[in-house]
């Protein structure tokens, strides 16, 4: 089986590292800096397990190549798609810029033509996706459901409308963090922010139900500190989980800027405070001259304390990646 797999800008060197160190992930043609194919034995339903147990941290985004065809023969692919009319369907592009014109019409073309057949286009929100990828005058095709491609987003690339970051840019990360896992929401929910000045994603946690104690000794935005729901306590992480003795949270979120040990230090405190079915976000910082073996030894560490649902480096992030995990 061959896969479109695509990666962050600046993580190709720790994808590379990455699929050496477990090498049944199969092996990796580079097409551009963020993309490659991947030549794997497993099906796409094993490899998207593989990908979520190990975890395979740098893959953000993939789509199984179903069918291949030069650009000027490339309205045959329609004829043997095999798209099935029971379900919504989205056709999700990417191309080099030099073809960027001719895929879009031919993304229009495709999709003016289902729907006129009585096919169901849904941009938002599909129960399939049609994937269609040039490169040097081919088309890569493939088709399958958003869950086994990792994102329901072209490329694994999340855009949302910048009236959603109110405080700080940094919400996306917990934005996309919810849009992209499968973290049931427990409303009126006790969540704690470590680290949580000005206060984003004490934002979007109280957004989402959750009473929340935002911990840092530096002030919130004062949208966030009138909230409703929101208890500000004025002092380190450390000290605040000190002083919490048995008390226990259904979520604990820390986007804080410290190194990887430090985090996952810190988490291993927080372990014991999280509720039976509670939830735990963290992103883990890339620092200079991290390397991939960082990765492998901040798991191993975490894994120690919580159990490990996910980690990916997602659209948002930059030089880090996001751990979610649950209580042991």
């Amino acid at each position: 089986m061959k896969y479109i797999i695509t990666c962050n800008e600046n993580a190709q060197s720790h994808l590379i590292y990455e699929i050496k160190h477990h090498p049944g992930m199969g092996t990796l043609t580079w097409l551009t800096e963020t993309e490659a194919i991947l030549e794997s034995k497993l099906p796409i339903d094993k490899l998207n397990e593989v990908i979520r147990t190990t975890p395979i941290v740098f893959i953000r985004h993939l789509f199984e190549i179903i069918d291949q065809e030069p650009f000027e023969t490339a309205g045959d692919l329609i004829e043997r798609a095999h798209i099935d009319k029971n379900h919504s369907f989205a056709i999700q592009i990417r191309s080099e810029k030099a073809f960027r014109e001719e895929a879009v019409a031919f993304r229009n073309d495709w999709a003016d033509q289902l729907v006129a057949q009585g096919y169901t286009l849904d941009v938002k929100n599909p129960e399939r996706v049609i994937s269609l990828y040039f490169h040097e005058w081919t088309i890569y095709y493939g088709y399958n459901t958003p869950q086994l491609q990792l994102s329901k987003w072209s490329g694994g690339m999340i855009h949302f409308s910048r009236d959603l970051a109110l405080i700080s840019r940094a919400e996306f990360k917990l934005r996309e963090v919810f849009d992209v896992f499968n973290i049931p929401v427990d409303p009126n929910g006790l969540a704690v922010d470590l680290g949580a000045a000005p206060g984003g994603w004490t934002w979007v946690l109280q957004e989402r139900g959750y009473h929340v104690i935002a911990v840092d000794p530096a002030k919130l935005d004062p949208r966030v500190a009138k909230l409703k729901g929101v208890t500000h306590y004025k002092d380190t992480a450390q000290h605040f989980l000190d002083s919490v003795h048995d008390t226990k949270y259904a979520m604990v979120v820390n986007d804080m800027k410290m190194s990887s040990k430090l985090s996952v230090e810190l988490f291993a405190n927080v372990a014991s405070h999280l509720e039976d079915h509670g939830w735990g976000i963290i992103t883990i910082k890339m620092g200079k001259n991290f390397q991939y073996t960082h990765v492998l030894l901040a798991l191993a560490q975490l894994r120690k304390s919580v159990r490990i649902e996910a980690a990916r480096q997602l659209f948002h992030n930059r030089s880090e990646f996001t751990v979610i995990v649950r209580k042991r």
